[in-house]
């Protein structure tokens, strides 16, 4: 989260954890609490502090042998972080036009 806070970061990379706080307060194999900033669990998920990192680009990965986090949650929180960089693309794009996001023309 200190990304968030760093205007002289050109990039961001974050490396075999991209999955969801409240999979790591539930998992079975417990992943240490300090990462968990109390009361986020079903309030803020991992892909919206991602997404807050737009519009710096942001390399996730993580290794298909992980037994830490699932592979298919790391695609998940991908593609939802993927969504909201796509959309302030959008935005930006509409910002320089001066058209609406509404506007069809756009």
């Amino acid at each position: 989260m200190g990304a968030l806070c760093r205007d002289d970061f050109a990039a961001i990379a974050s490396s075999g954890y991209p999955s969801t706080f409240d999979f790591i307060a539930r998992k079975e194999k417990q992943h240490c609490h300090c990462n968990l900033l109390p009361g986020i669990v079903g309030e803020l998920e991992m892909w919206h502090v991602y997404g807050a990192i737009a519009p710096k680009p942001l390399f996730l990965f993580q290794g298909n042998g992980d037994h830490f986090f699932p592979v298919d949650l790391f695609h998940h929180t991908a593609a939802l972080t993927g969504d909201i960089f796509a959309q302030f693309e959008l935005f930006l794009k509409n910002e320089a036009t001066g058209s609406s996001c509404g506007d069809a023309s756009a």
